[in-house]
């Protein structure tokens, strides 16, 4: 045990000390139960919403149009994420968004950060063969007998695909603590 001096009374106390016993200023201790919140700390909890609501965007796109068919005689036509490979995105988004949450809560956990990376790639890879098989049903509607595009759930999709990216490479790349 050491003794300090005091800044506020220049009393000599015990560096074991929370305050000076003579005047009350507190000390900062070593075993201190409070973590400063450190640049780190605020990249990761920012990283970690990214990827919640990444995950959420992808998981509200699958359910959402990912084609549009305007036809003669016909009207237009939806087709829905659900009626194919939708229900996996929608569970993949789920999954991404459970990820963020999980690093958002508990913080830097790699087995959480990788997991995110691997569904977001797979819902990546998802969504690239939904923009593929849609640009073959553009190409054969658009050719006389009306006109398609890509529906609105795709692009929300490959947003939160993006956004996932970031905050899930973003969680693995920063350091644990500053």
């Amino acid at each position: 045990m050491a003794l300090i001096t005091c800044p506020e009374c220049s009393h000599d106390v015990s560096d074991q000390a929370a305050h000076c016993p003579n005047c009350g200023h507190p000390f900062v201790t070593a075993s201190s139960d409070t973590t400063p919140v450190t640049e780190t700390s605020t990249r990761l909890r920012m990283l970690a919403i990214v990827t919640i609501a990444s995950g959420a965007l992808i998981a509200v796109g699958s359910i959402m149009p990912w084609r549009t068919a305007i036809l003669p005689f016909v009207g237009t036509i939806n087709v829905n994420g659900t009626e194919g490979d939708g229900i996996i995105t929608l569970i993949l988004g789920a999954m991404i968004a459970a990820t963020g949450l999980v690093v958002l809560l508990m913080g830097r956990t790699p087995g959480a950060s990788v997991a995110g990376a691997f569904f977001t790639a797979a819902a990546g890879l998802v969504a690239y063969l939904a923009f593929q098989s849609t640009l073959e049903v553009i190409q054969l509607v658009d050719s006389d007998v009306g006109s398609a595009s890509i529906g609105v759930g795709l692009w929300l999709i490959a947003i939160g695909i993006v956004g996932a990216a970031i905050g899930t490479v973003g969680t693995l790349t920063t350091k644990a603590n500053g």
